[in-house]
């Protein structure tokens, strides 16, 4: 045995690091998933092939592994922008709770029925619980990682990003609910609702803790903008130095969130309470996400400590592996892996198909949510921590680790080639009317006359977009410019525009009228579609050529009559980026 008995941590951990980065570069040469390779390292680690890392080692590297998955929790929060999400709410809920109570279900009806991992009669209804709850997961980093290597942007890319994070946010939700009944069940042999109140109780604390500390961190970063002053005007130094408090402010948050919960989790566990630290750090980063300007800023932060931190996350659960229980282990890992590929690739589907998305989504959504990487290691690195499933961790690593790898090679070509099939990949320029997206638009406006309609979309542009003016304001500009000559441009469509002073990028918005108004339009019809235009002072150039591409796309008998019989935000962002309507929303050339 070979065991790095008397060696420092901090060297232990540089090789780790060393090492771990080595496969995950050797796994991306050879294009799989950079998880995988970290993994086999930290398999050969492990006690099961070269024994370099001992059970007590592996333990002392738990506040990395909790550092880790405090910021993945945070990123999860941080991507739910509800502004961003307005229109799309009702298909990204519906998507996700169908797919993520489709997938639970069937994972834990195939593990209970058949029980392929032999657990004893009294553990296999907690421990199923627990398995078919990290089931549910969907690893936002090799989705994410595979959108980016493909350029890929549209309505499906937005939809799956979003549905990914709502889908782990119930994920963890639903964990820390059954592993806190489960734990229950396992120690006192309570029934399964003597203990849902107490863990539901955990969650409710855990909330509390991170939006109030999520609360507190905006007010600090606040603070901490008005002493240093605007970040333009600020010279290297000074902006490194707030960059610094931000910094500090973000992890002290982080660290009181988990050590809060922890502490609680002490002291009041033989009443079943638990607060979740992953619950309370992903509520930080929803708050941070819809309170804060600062989210982006201090998400970024930890860009240059991320490689690092997941390359050791990765590597330690690699370590836990016990090759020698595949025998053991794979037909109970055959079975997690193809009920919950049933569940993504059919609760995807009925969800989006009662959500009344487009075809083409709800055809291609389930493909999209294959891939299981970091969550669910996560939540078995939760496992692994926690004493009362010390008996079962060894099962719960091999499993779900098992089907994982699976899971990772066969999702990233089925979502590369979904990616392909419906034309989203290969856009990393901005087309013309880039911003017209489905949050800007409203399918259906009702108006007494243009003046009232011009006045509603004011405040909506206002509401939608991040301009230092006000709704009052905007409408008298673009009041003035209708006055003065107006913006109907024929065949039921005006563009109803402002200048403002800053920014450097052109914000619209979109609605049809219901019923169609008159405009005063050139050729006497009532106009059924308007598109507002803010633009910024020294974009005069690119206005015009955004106001030339609107009018020659609705002149596009086809388009137009496709617009105006539209029924949805959705279904009319799916018209304007249309590969028909490239020729007028084309792609700028960068």
């Amino acid at each position: 045995m070979l065991m790095l008995s008397g060696v420092s941590n901090l060297l232990i951990l540089a090789l780790i690091i060393i090492l771990g980065s080595a496969g995950g570069w050797l796994a991306r040469k050879v294009r799989l998933p950079a998880l995988c390779g970290q993994i086999v390292v930290g398999i050969f680690l492990g006690q099961t092939v070269f024994s370099l890392l001992s059970r007590e080692q592996q333990g002392s590297f738990q506040p990395i592994a909790t550092f880790a998955l405090s910021l993945v929790a945070v990123t999860i929060g941080g991507h739910l922008e509800f502004r961003r999400l307005r229109n799309a709410v009702s298909r990204i809920l519906l998507i996700s709770a169908v797919q993520t109570t489709a997938t639970f279900i069937l994972v834990f009806v195939a593990l209970h029925l058949w029980n392929p991992l032999g657990l004893a009669a009294k553990t296999a209804l907690p421990l199923h619980l627990v398995l078919a709850s990290i089931g549910t997961s969907t690893s936002p980093v090799s989705t994410i990682h595979i959108i980016k290597e493909r350029v890929a942007k549209g309505l499906l890319v937005k939809t799956t990003i979003a549905v990914i994070a709502i889908n782990n946010l119930i994920t963890i939700a639903v964990f820390e609910l059954f592993r806190s009944i489960s734990t229950g069940m396992l120690i006192t042999g309570q029934r399964f609702g003597d203990t849902l109140l107490s863990a539901v109780f955990g969650l409710i604390i855990a909330l509390g803790i991170g939006a109030l500390t999520g609360l507190g961190l905006d007010f600090y970063c606040r603070s901490m903008a008005v002493k240093f002053g605007e970040v333009e005007h600020l010279s290297r130094r000074v902006r490194n130095l707030l960059q610094a408090n931000l910094f500090t402010g973000f992890l002290v948050a982080m660290c009181l969130v988990s050590g809060l919960c922890e502490y609680i989790t002490h002291h009041f566990s033989a009443d079943g309470v638990h607060p979740s630290p992953i619950m309370a750090n992903m509520m930080v980063g929803l708050v941070l996400a819809n309170k804060s300007s600062f989210k982006e800023e201090l998400l970024s932060l930890f860009d240059q400590l991320e490689q690092a931190i997941f390359t050791c996350f990765f590597v330690l659960a690699g370590s836990h592996f016990d090759v020698q229980m595949i025998g053991s282990i794979w037909l109970g890992a055959l079975v997690f892996f193809v009920a919950r590929a049933a569940g993504k690739l059919a609760g995807g589907a009925a969800g989006g198909y009662l959500s009344g998305t487009t075809k083409r989504i709800w055809k291609s959504i389930g493909p999209m949510l294959l891939a299981q990487g970091a969550i669910a290691i996560a939540l078995v690195i939760v496992l692994q921590q926690d004493p009362v499933f010390s008996n079962f961790v060894e099962i719960f690593t091999a499993t779900v680790i098992t089907a994982v790898v699976v899971a990772e090679l066969a999702s990233a070509p089925i979502i590369g080639r979904v990616l392909d099939r419906v034309g989203e990949t290969g856009r990393d320029r901005t087309r013309l009317i880039e911003f017209l997206q489905e949050e800007f638009i409203i399918p259906s406006l009702h108006a007494k006359s243009k003046w009232d309609a011009l006045e509603q979309l004011s405040y909506f542009m206002i509401q939608r977009h991040p301009i230092e003016t006000s709704a009052e304001v905007l409408y008298q500009a673009v009041k003035e410019r209708e006055e003065s000559m107006s913006t109907a441009i024929g065949e039921g469509t005006a563009v109803p525009h402002a200048k403002i002073k800053e920014g450097n990028e052109i914000f619209g918005i979109m609605a049809l009228l219901n019923p169609p108004l008159d405009f005063d339009a050139p050729d006497g019809k009532p106009v059924r579609l308007v598109v507002m235009i803010a633009t910024p002072e020294d974009q005069a150039d690119k206005h015009l050529q955004v106001i030339a591409g609107i009018t020659k796309m609705m002149r596009h008998e086809d388009i137009r009559d496709a617009i105006f019989n539209a029924e949805s935000s959705e279904e009319i962002h799916e018209i304007i980026d249309s590969e028909q309507a490239g020729t007028f929303n084309y792609f700028l050339e960068t």
